[in-house]
């Protein structure tokens, strides 16, 4: 009986030291946060991106090429999103999300998307979620510092996101600005799982709200795009933008 109830004890004891632990990690990643709030513009600021429309010129690298593209991405968070990504040379092709169903336009038609490429879909707009910073510091994930590391030749603070349904995902702010300038999440390409990796830069402020006008992404460390951005916030989405057109 003795043995017993030394054994529960000392499991309690433990229990009650990970909490703690996990408690300060959450507060010393929320002070990251709180700067990096501060940084893109506050609270108010952020608040305007539930809805955001992105336009960008940039390099898609192709068979070994760099193919000159336009694209605009409209969202309203947190469910739908609409790609519109025209390839010089190629017709317009589209990615919508609606929820849990996403469709895709290939220039001739729409169809559904797989479920490969529908969980793919709702987890680039679930970092896009993340990148707005807010819905972090509410109860529905568990934060985490993940140490401090170079973006770019400069020292950068982590925060390790983890939330129910969800693959972690790394943001990276800038140790000196405390802007975001990086995440990072494991993704899947072809049944086959990949580091994936965005890249922010040039921030400038849009609409109150400072913001990256360079955006890159890296699949295993090789540059798989880049675009300069413009960023407009209207308060409101008309619902005809998410159909099928």
């Amino acid at each position: 009986m003795r043995t017993r109830s030394a054994v529960a004890l000392t499991l309690a004891a433990l229990l009650t030291c990970a909490a703690a632990a996990r408690a300060g990690a959450r507060e010393d990643a929320l002070a990251i946060l709180d700067q990096a709030v501060k940084a893109h513009g506050g609270e108010a600021a952020l608040a305007k991106l539930k809805n955001s429309v992105r336009t960008g010129e940039g390099t898609f690298a192709l068979a070994g090429n760099t193919v000159p593209f336009k694209s605009q991405w409209t969202v309203s968070l947190p469910e739908r999103s609409r790609l519109d990504f025209e390839l010089q040379g190629q017709p317009r092709r589209t990615t919508l999300v609606d929820g849990a169903r996403v469709g895709l336009f290939d220039g001739v038609r729409w169809f559904d998307a797989s479920k490969e490429t529908t969980d793919e879909a709702r987890e680039e707009l679930y970092v896009v979620l993340l990148t707005t910073l807010l819905p972090l510091k509410g109860d529905g994930f568990e934060l985490e510092p993940a140490g401090e590391v170079q973006v770019n030749g400069r020292p950068a603070l982590t925060v390790r996101a983890t939330g129910k349904g969800h693959r972690d995902v790394v943001l990276y702010f800038d140790k000196e600005t405390h802007l975001l300038v990086k995440a990072k999440r494991r993704a899947a390409e072809g049944g086959l799982p990949v580091d994936k990796e965005y890249f922010y830069g040039q921030h400038r402020e849009f609409d109150g709200v400072r913001l990256p006008a360079h955006y890159a992404e890296h699949v295993n460390g090789k540059k798989l795009m880049e675009t300069s951005v413009e960023w407009k916030l209207p308060s409101k989405l008309d619902d005809s933008v998410f159909e099928r057109k």
